[in-house]
């Protein structure tokens, strides 16, 4: 499920450039547009506390640009259809969002026909929340991308 992330965006580490080569599209490299974007990935293995209850996303951005203060960005995938799963799903996402605002990313988004498309809107979305939370403005719930 997660080798289309793998492969929106790769360093190397030879030579610390990036490529955001998917499927046939090649465009400029991430840290070529905004090379003072700094991203720490985190897989949290244990839930989280929210004043609401506990969470655990599937995985975690630290985001910032030029020293501005950085901004936690969700990575949530949805996979399973079951009565159970949604049920869960209602109850985690309202606390994910103490962490910070969510992307969710759904089996058809990895589809190779639409890989490319999803790698750039998250990597579209993730400089639109390093932008708002350099210029001190809040996320919303407006700023969540569950579709």
């Amino acid at each position: 499920m997660f080798d289309g992330l793998k492969r929106s965006i790769s360093l190397t580490k030879e030579t610390d450039e990036a490529s955001s080569e998917i499927d046939g599209f090649t465009g400029p490299p991430l840290f070529d547009v905004a090379p003072d974007l700094r991203i720490k990935i985190t897989k949290p293995l244990f839930a989280l506390d929210t004043p609401i209850g506990p969470c655990r996303p599937d995985f975690i951005l630290e985001a910032s640009y030029r020293g501005s203060r950085p901004v936690n960005l969700i990575i949530e995938a949805f996979g399973m259809e079951t009565e159970e799963y949604r049920q869960a799903k209602e109850q985690t996402l309202p606390r994910m969002k103490y962490i910070g605002p969510i992307f969710g990313i759904f089996p058809k988004d990895l589809a190779e026909a639409q890989a490319a498309n999803t790698a750039r809107r998250l990597q579209d979305w993730v400089i639109d929340q390093v932008r708002r939370a350099g210029n001190n403005t809040s996320p919303t719930s407006d700023d969540d991308i569950l579709t």
